[in-house]
This record gives structure tokens, C-alpha cells and sequence, in this order.
């Protein structure tokens, strides 16, 4: 019987993973490149999960209230707990973790999933045998198939309350990100058609974007995350990435040649990993302010000059973050 690593013995790293402490680079590695898309989009947002789509680790912390009223504090850590059960539950329950747990990928296509879901890798049925590759094809099919499928008895409407109490808490924190993603993909699809109006031009119909998650915590735990946080209609599991592995660095390495032929590329987070990733790539960086408490930042107001005086970094708050200031520099 396998003995138990310590991330397995602590149930928070087991499923959230860990940031590469400031200072230290990632190392590069040699996974294979994703297959490139025939028609690529014209934008590529790579976006971070924790802290800047959502609140997670800091509502588990307790950092996200961190100098508001007391109450507001332990609301924060009684929605952290909530989340950290329902993500170990979901993850437990319907993903396999217990038999993931050491076979962390950084993206669904080094899994080794038949393409047919015949052959050597089938798509398993019982939930308990076949080979990783197979467990990895079950998860990959519960999540295209959705929360609403995964749900016991009772179950939907505790997360609909659990998503609701955080949108509240966060002043629409998880309706803002959403909003924010969906309005990008509208605003780039709708402005050459407004430009050919104005200029008399022949343009094309639409511009395409791809959303792409990079997370740091593990693929199966991101998967679960985005699910319980209404995010799996933005990202595709083919644009979801495990930083978990060999960092973000690396993630956005392959990105790049995923995406090879696009034009233009943004990455959005909240850390100096991020930073450094987009960097090492030539990517403009949106940084989500998390300077003080989250709680702080959602009384200020908007900043007066988005540019600070980093080079081609901007920092908000999430609140303040919209898909004119994002696309801004792509002229759209």
C-alpha cells in the first residue's frame, strides 16, 4: 500500500498546490506542445484562477478581510472552510483524486487518453479500475458534462448558496470575472465589424480570442475549482494548464507555440510569477492589485492612471477591471 506523501496528509496542499516562492524561477521542461488550433484567434488571454478569477486561498487564510470588521472576518473564514469541503467533496467523490493523487499532468493531452476512447485507454465505467490514462478520460468527460450532473440529492443548492455568499461577501467579485470574460470575447468579435462601419473598410466579420487558465494548483483540483465557480463555459479543457508541474513559465512557453500563428497575447494574475512568465514571453501583464487586503481595495476608487510605472503593466482591482482597459492595447 502506498504510504501517503506529505501533500496527501495536508488536505489543503494536496488539492491547492502551492506558488514557487519569490525569487525562484521555474525550470523549463520538455513536455510536448499542444496541437495548434487550425484557424488560431487573433487574441490570447492567459488568465490565473486564485485571486485574480476568483477569491480561494485568501477566504480559506482569512486574508481577503484582513482589517475589516470582525464579523466580515469570520464571515471570510466560515466561506473559506465551505469552499475547502466542497472542492475536497467534489474531488473525492467524482474525481478520483485518491487515484490521481501522484499523476498530476500539466494538461489534459499528457494523459494519455485515447482520442476514441477505445483501445488501450477506454473510457472507464465502474469509477474504481483501469489505468490512469482511463481515469483521466473519466474526468475529462465529467467536467464537459458539467456540475449539474455531478450533484446528489440537495447538493446544487448548497453551491448555489456557497457561490452567492461569495459573490456577496466580495461585492460581485465571481459575477464580475465572469461578466469580464465574456465581455472581452464580445468586444474583440464586435469591433472590426464597427470599424468597417466607420472606415468604409472591408474587415473580417469577427475577431477570434482564446481564454487559457493557468492554474498553480493540480489539473484535477482546477478542474473541480472551475466547475463549483460557474468557469467551465469560458475554458475548454484543452485551455486549461497546470503550473503545478513545471511552472508558469513553462505553461506559457507552450502556450506560445500552441498558439503560434495569433496575434497578440495577454497575460492576467495577481503574483510575480505571472509576471515574470509573461515577461520571459514578451506578454503584456494586467496585474491584479492584492497590494493590501482585498477587502480594502473594494472600497477605493477606481485608480485616476491604470499605467504604473512598470513597462507595460497595469494594475487593477479585479472591480475595476473592464474589457475597454484590457483591450486597450490592442485597439480594439
Amino acid at each position: 500500500m502506498k504510504q501517503a506523501s506529505t501533500e496527501r496528509s495536508d488536505p489543503y496542499a494536496r488539492v491547492f498546490g502551492s506558488r514557487y516562492s519569490k525569487g525562484c524561477m521555474p525550470q523549463s521542461s520538455l513536455s510536448k506542445p499542444v496541437a495548434a488550433q487550425s484557424s488560431p484567434p487573433d487574441l490570447v488571454l492567459v488568465w490565473d484562477l486564485d485571486e485574480t478569477l476568483v477569491t480561494f486561498h485568501s477566504l480559506i487564510n482569512g486574508s481577503f478581510a484582513a482589517g475589516a470588521p470582525l464579523q466580515v472576518q469570520e464571515a471570510t473564514l466560515e466561506l473559506g472552510k465551505r469552499w475547502e469541503h466542497a472542492a475536497l467533496d467534489l474531488l473525492d467523490t467524482h474525481f478520483f483524486y485518491d487515484e490521481l493523487d501522484g499523476h498530476n499532468v500539466e494538461h489534459i493531452d499528457d494523459a494519455g487518453i485515447s482520442r476514441t476512447g477505445e483501445g488501450p485507454n477506454p473510457i472507464r465505467q465502474d469509477g474504481r479500475a483501469g489505468s490512469v490514462a482511463a481515469t483521466w478520460a473519466s474526468v475529462q468527460q465529467r467536467y464537459q458534462q458539467g456540475i449539474a450532473t455531478l450533484a446528489r440529492q440537495g447538493q446544487m443548492e448548497l453551491w448555489v448558496h456557497l457561490y452567492n455568499d461569495t459573490d456577496t461577501l466580495t461585492r460581485g467579485w465571481l459575477r464580475h470575472a465572469a461578466q469580464l470574460l465574456q465581455d472581452c470575447t464580445a468586444a474583440a468579435s464586435a469591433a472590426p465589424e464597427a470599424a468597417a462601419t466607420s472606415a468604409g473598410a472591408e474587415l473580417p466579420a469577427s475577431r477570434r480570442v482564446a481564454n487559457i487558465l493557468v492554474s498553480a494548483g493540480q489539473l484535477v483540483a482546477t478542474l473541480a475549482k472551475l466547475l463549483l465557480f460557474r468557469l467551465d463555459r469560458f475554458f475548454p479543457i484543452q485551455n486549461i494548464y497546470s503550473s503545478a508541474v513545471h511552472g508558469k513559465q513553462e505553461c506559457f512557453s507552450r502556450i506560445r507555440q500552441q498558439f503560434q500563428h495569433s496575434a497578440k497575447f495577454y497575460a492576467i494574475g495577481d503574483s510575480d510569477e505571472e509576471l515574470w512568465a509573461a515577461e520571459s514571453q514578451g506578454w503584456p501583464f494586467v496585474q491584479i492589485n492584492t497590494s493590501e487586503s482585498s477587502w480594502r481595495s473594494l472600497q477605493a476608487q477606481a485608480i485616476s492612471d491604470p499605467r504604473q510605472a512598470a513597462s507595460c503593466v497595469f494594475q487593477h482591482p479585479l472591480a475595476h477591471l473592464t474589457s475597454a482597459i484590457l483591450l486597450s492595447e490592442y485597439q480594439l
